[in-house]
């Protein structure tokens, strides 16, 4: 096991290596627990969406910025999806 040391958004491994950007997550291992499935209308139009939270997380960051904490979305939407490409046959 490594200790893991935020800078400025990017991750420090500790192995000796580049920083890295990356999420991060803070759990209570102990406490982890699935609640039960809402199903919620919140995308455009009223359209539905479930979703499924969880006790024992605490908080995720983001390139550097909290996006939940104890369970409740702050809003902000840092980063990017990564798709993996096709390959051509």
């Amino acid at each position: 096991m490594h200790d893991l040391v935020v800078r400025g958004g990017a991750l420090a491994d500790g192995t000796g290596g580049p920083l890295r950007q990356g999420d991060l997550g803070v759990l209570e291992p102990e406490r982890i627990a699935a609640r039960d499935v809402e199903v919620v209308r919140d995308l455009p139009g009223g359209a539905k969406r479930i979703i499924q939270r969880a006790d024992g997380c605490h908080a995720t960051v983001v390139a550097g910025e909290v996006v939940f904490r104890v369970g409740e979305d702050t809003g902000r939407r840092p980063g990017r999806a990564v798709r993996r490409r096709h390959r051509e046959a």
